[in-house]
């Protein structure tokens, strides 16, 4: 039997991301490392399906997975490698297929039409898989809900739904789409009066419905800076556990330069992440579930106390924040009392912190030990593991 001196300190349930992108074993040890024991893949392989199997067998350490299969988008796809959809005929044998497979949820994104969208959501039904994902660009978030889309990604299709004038474009993901770059700038330039885009009374009935609603929301708020002209400073602990070529994301001007932001578009998108942290607060406020999630390809792990601070900043309190990063897990998956809380008869998922969280989130960033379904690993192993990590990505490799 393991006896863990915790005098002085603090005990936690582990913390969760519920929207990150990792690749290789090494972000799993970082993400357990920094307090997370679980995440939640929104792209996935075969070779996530692997990870996810390894952890679970305990060959290799690391968080809890859960994990999407690969993106579903329109034509053409804005990422390359994902699945495009021109129509809803195929929609039931791909659901299905994705299902078979093993993935845990199939995910949507933003370039699907209405009528391929629904036939998705249908089939999750059908087949009995969770629909997930980018609210599609052309549709608006209580369509989505009533469709049956369990979460929603980055707070898209909100401010959209709520604008005072319907006619407008949807402002969200803007360098994918032509009109909603150029409504972009427009807002940056001063053509179009910020403080009159939303109606608050809108608001107010779309975050009550919301509440009422078996959907989440994952806004990675903190990570929607990139798109501003205020970006997301890198997180200085972390570079040391990225190879050279992933350090180049990194470097100044790196996310501006490859969606092509134009410095008003830059300006409109600060604009309108003011709005969007205004009506963030009032969807909390109206008792919305909201999740913590990054959004990180390179700084997972480090990323999420950063998340649950720029939720705080939004209007949240400390201990609503916690239950984002950790209860919500449990409600979303159907687990109440099980996942991510402190009672006898839970996994046990813990981090042993050196202060009141309660009181101050930085504690959580004083991590003596973590445990993961019952395995301790104290401060001097993660800091092994994690000196493992830092020299193999300084020799490139993966």
């Amino acid at each position: 039997m393991v006896v863990i001196d915790g005098k002085g300190k603090f005990l936690a349930p582990g913390l969760m991301d519920m929207h990150t992108h990792v690749s290789k074993p090494e972000q799993l040890v970082v993400n357990m490392a920094y307090g997370v024991t679980t995440i939640r893949v929104m792209w996935g392989n075969p070779e996530t399906l692997e990870l996810r199997a390894a952890v679970q067998a305990k060959r290799i350490p690391g968080p809890r997975i859960i994990a999407a299969g690969m993106l579903i988008d329109g034509e053409p796809p804005y990422w390359p490698g994902s699945l495009a959809m021109t129509g809803p005929a195929a929609a039931d044998a791909l659901v299905a297929e994705q299902r078979r497979d093993g993935y845990d949820f199939v995910k949507v994104y933003s370039r699907l039409t209405p009528e391929v969208f629904s036939a998705i959501a249908v089939a999750g039904k059908k087949h009995g898989i969770e629909v997930s994902g980018h609210v599609p660009q052309a549709i608006h978030l209580r369509q989505a809900m009533d469709a049956g889309l369990k979460t929603s990604e980055h707070f898209i299709s909100v401010l959209w739904s709520v604008f005072a004038d319907p006619n407008l474009p949807n402002p969200d993901v803007s360098p994918m789409f032509p009109e909603t770059a150029e409504f972009l700038r427009s807002i940056g330039s001063g053509a179009i009066d910020v403080t009159t885009l939303v109606d608050p009374e809108k608001v107010a009935v779309l975050a009550a419905y919301a509440a009422d609603q078996d959907h989440w929301f994952v806004p990675t708020h903190q990570i929607m800076r990139n798109f501003t002209d205020k970006p997301l400073p890198p997180f200085e602990d972390g570079v040391r556990f990225l190879t050279q070529e992933e350090r180049l994301i990194l470097k100044d001007g790196a996310i501006s330069e490859f969606f092509g932001l134009t410095a008003d578009q830059k300006k409109g998108e600060s604009m309108l992440y003011t709005v969007r942290s205004e009506v963030l607060r009032a969807f909390y406020e109206a008792g919305a579930k909201i999740m913590v999630g990054t959004d990180q390809q390179t700084m997972v792990g480090l990323a999420t106390v950063g998340e649950m601070k720029a939720l705080r900043d939004v209007g949240m309190s400390n201990a609503d924040v916690l239950r984002a990063a950790t209860m919500e897990l449990a409600n979303y998956l159907g687990r109440s009392g099980e996942l991510g809380e402190l009672r006898e008869g839970a996994v046990a998922d813990l981090i042993l912190i050196g202060g009141n969280p309660l009181q101050d989130l930085n504690a959580l960033g004083h991590i003596f030990g973590v445990m993961t379904e019952g395995i301790w690993y104290d401060r001097l192993e993660l800091d092994r593991m994690l000196e493992e990590v830092a020299t193999k990505s300084a020799g490139g490799t993966h």
